[in-house]
């Protein structure tokens, strides 16, 4: 069984928290996308062609994929539609899933500055992890109304 929790920050309605979650998703992952973008072009102008194409292509995927999954989330929390809310949480998990790969690498490396990465990817890794759980919790409690009626 998976941990769920009535309320969101311990006072919200669930539905209220998937919103702001899937508001600030959505603008967050925009951003995200729009900055990996603008990192690829700098590294092709750096001759680094190969590598700027690839971060060029994971920021279309970023912006076009979590933007999408973080619409679905809005629309479904207003339809109470948990299959729509379901994506979200694949797209999540797999976020928190990359953020944690990212800040066992970086313990891993012998780095000066990896400090700061470390402690960024661990604020990313709690709030994604609170963000699933805040998202897993609506999706089985409107799949529970979904069954009762």
């Amino acid at each position: 069984m998976m941990l769920r929790v009535k309320n969101f920050l311990c006072c919200m309605p669930l539905a209220v928290g998937a919103l702001i979650i899937g508001y600030l998703s959505y603008a967050l992952f925009i951003i995200l996308g729009i900055i990996l973008i603008y990192s690829g072009v700098c590294n092709i102008m750096e001759n680094s062609i190969a590598f700027g194409i690839i971060i060029i292509a994971a920021g279309i995927v970023i912006a076009c994929g979590y933007t999408a999954g973080s619409y679905l989330l809005i629309k479904g929390t207003r339809q109470r539609d948990f299959k729509k809310i379901q994506w979200y949480t694949i797209f999540i998990l797999i976020a928190l899933a990359v953020t944690v790969f990212i800040l066992i690498f970086t313990c891993t490396v012998r780095e000066q500055n990896k400090i700061t990465v470390i402690i960024i990817t661990s604020i990313l890794s709690v709030i994604f992890l609170y963000s699933f759980i805040i998202v897993f919790s609506l999706q089985q409690m409107l799949k529970e109304e979904e069954e009762a009626s």
